[in-house]
């Protein structure tokens, strides 16, 4: 067994002992191996090792991952995107970081259907981070709405260490759009390698591991 397949292993049965203490049914969260500055070979073991969603920070990652990987892996796409990137982030099964009517509309014009988007929510208003305030997500929402882009869920990146609060939050606040909007929203994108238990707790529906995986990223 393989140092990647190990490591898959473990986390694997934590995210399922941290879905059953939640409450929750085995499957009810999506485990995504974040490959962002990993070697192929490291992403290769782990997908023969069975996992088939990988997440990557930049476009071109994606765009290597979509020629590196089978036609079976998910890929989502969770760092930034620019508007002059669009056509390659649209090759991502889901976009996790919709953050501007702007870029809503740019995706829209060359996103193939099914495409499947979260909207990336700045709850702390971190200067230094992208997302939209809290605010801010139900105009948005609306924004989405009028384009064919399916909007699943919302995603956040809480200041490190801080991260109970801020998914206890963005729990909360897809109750209230659910309630207000009338849209399933079924998609909570929260917690990574340190605190993705936790996040499981709160809600998470999806978490972004990778050091926890593939080990230290290549510089």
């Amino acid at each position: 067994m393989s140092e990647v397949e190990a490591r898959l292993r473990e986390i694997k049965e934590r995210v399922l002992q941290a879905t059953l203490q939640s409450g929750r049914a085995v499957g009810a969260v999506r485990l995504i191996a974040v490959s962002k500055r990993q070697p192929p070979e490291r992403v290769t073991a782990a997908y023969q090792a069975g996992q088939r969603d990988f997440g990557e920070n930049y476009v071109q990652g994606l765009l290597d991952r979509r020629t590196l990987l089978p036609n079976d892996a998910i890929l989502h796409l969770i760092g930034h995107v620019q508007t002059n990137k669009v056509k390659g982030a649209a090759q991502a099964h889901y976009l996790h970081t919709l953050d501007s009517p702007r870029l809503v509309e740019a995706l829209a014009k060359v996103a193939p259907p099914g495409i499947k988007g979260l909207i990336e929510v700045n709850l702390a208003q971190e200067d230094q981070k992208a997302g939209v305030p809290a605010a801010e997500v139900e105009p948005l929402i609306e924004r989405i709405r009028a384009t064919h882009l399916e909007l699943v869920g919302l995603m956040c990146i809480p200041p490190e260490g801080e991260g109970g609060q801020w998914f206890g939050r963005l729990a909360r606040l897809a109750e209230d759009l659910r309630a207000k909007t009338g849209l399933p929203l079924p998609e909570l994108s929260m917690g990574m390698s340190a605190d993705f238990e936790e996040a499981i707790r709160a809600g998470a529906t999806m978490v972004r591991v990778g050091t926890a995986i593939f080990g230290e990223r290549q510089s």
